[in-house]
């Protein structure tokens, strides 16, 4: 029997993963949004088009239950993610979202507790591929000892104002930028300031520089081991981008005022469709009783599908979450409460169906162990 799966949120990502699941026979999608939307004619007679905003309480409840959705995706902005969840918990769902926001992860995982509903929040590229990516590489050691997790969503033109361009919600990107960020230092969890610990990174001979941002790290840092001394996540740009945003958020206040900042952002950047996504994970810890690293490094490109170009960040995301949901919906027993999908192993990962976008010959990916660090 198909699953039945409510997409909510018809923006870029949320239209891609139903466009990802709809092309498997054994998913059935509706996506569910208040505006028109349009429906790429490949899908026309699979995915079906509810106009309804998920604050329609009444409404909704009518929808689930007529309909018989079992899964809930949430692709709607950070702030709407706990209304979606509070749905799933009152049906017995299995609901998934993108938001990196930690307050509304925190949320989420205390209605899960003593749920009939399943949660696996936290979805995506980071937090998502990225965690998934940093787990199994700390799986390769004794005795991981440093972790760093770091991922950009960048135009592909350098030459753009602020050295970027719109990929994303602005909601959301600033909303990272602002947020305090969860770490691990000094073997013990921390905090640091959004935008802070700047460095410079060389890349495949391109100068990078990253700096901390809030909820890329996800679940991660409560899967750390004793061992683990340090554990970061920083969101990469490049160079001279760290610098333009503190003084707009930090010198003039701007971080006060996210409302004023988010339409400077949409007035003075483009949306950009030529993208690319770095990924680079890195742990470093004892092995045999020698220290050794390992490292996963990838570059991700717009891809091309029914007619349509993605964006890179659509399709790290969109097909990210994909594969975390075909695991846990073929799982024999789906558990309860709050999911951690870290668990899903990169292995499993990259052989899922969804997960073929992350092999394909036009990025270049690279794992390696290496001795003597």
């Amino acid at each position: 029997m198909a699953h039945k799966v409510a997409v909510l949120g018809a923006g870029r990502v949320g239209l891609l993963i139903a466009y990802l699941l709809a092309s498997e026979s054994d998913y059935k999608l509706i996506v569910v949004d208040p505006s028109p939307i349009s429906i790429n004619p490949a899908f026309s007679d699979t995915i079906s088009h509810v106009a309804l905003s998920v604050e329609q309480a009444d409404e909704m409840h009518t929808l689930i239950e007529q309909e018989k959705i079992s899964t809930l995706v949430c692709a709607l902005p950070y702030q709407l993610n706990l209304i979606a969840a509070q749905l799933a918990d009152d049906h017995g769902l299995i609901y998934f979202n993108l938001s990196e926001d930690v307050a509304i992860t925190m949320a989420i995982k205390a209605l899960s507790a003593n749920s009939k509903a399943t949660f696996v929040p936290q979805c995506g590229l980071a937090p998502g591929f990225i965690t998934i990516a940093s787990y199994h590489l700390m799986q390769q050691f004794d005795a991981p000892q440093k972790v760093e997790a770091r991922v950009g969503a960048l135009p592909q033109n350098r030459d753009l104002p602020l050295g970027y361009g719109i990929t994303w919600s602005e909601e959301g990107l600033i909303n990272e930028y602002i947020q305090d960020c969860e770490i691990i230092q000094g073997g013990q969890l921390s905090t640091a300031s959004g935008l802070d610990g700047l460095e410079r990174l060389v890349i495949n001979e391109e100068d990078y520089e990253a700096f901390y941002t809030s909820g890329g790290i996800g679940s991660l840092l409560n899967m750390a081991p004793p061992s683990v001394e340090s554990m970061d996540y920083k969101t990469l740009r490049y160079p001279g981008h760290c610098q333009a945003m503190r003084f707009l958020l930090q010198n003039l206040n701007l971080q006060a005022k996210p409302e004023l900042m988010i339409a400077l952002l949409k007035h003075a950047l483009e949306p950009t469709l030529e993208d690319c996504v770095m990924i680079v994970a890195k742990v470093t810890g004892i092995k045999n009783q020698q220290t050794h690293s390992a490292e996963f490094i990838g570059r991700y490109l717009p891809y091309q599908n029914w007619g349509e170009t993605f964006t890179a960040l659509q399709m790290t995301t969109a097909s990210s979450l994909c594969v975390v949901l075909d695991w846990v919906l073929s799982m024999d027993s789906i558990p309860k409460g709050f999911l951690v999908q870290e668990e899903i192993g990169l292995e499993r990962f990259m052989h899922n169906r969804f997960g073929q976008y992350y092999n394909t010959e036009n990025q270049f990916s690279n794992m390696k162990l290496n001795q003597g660090v």
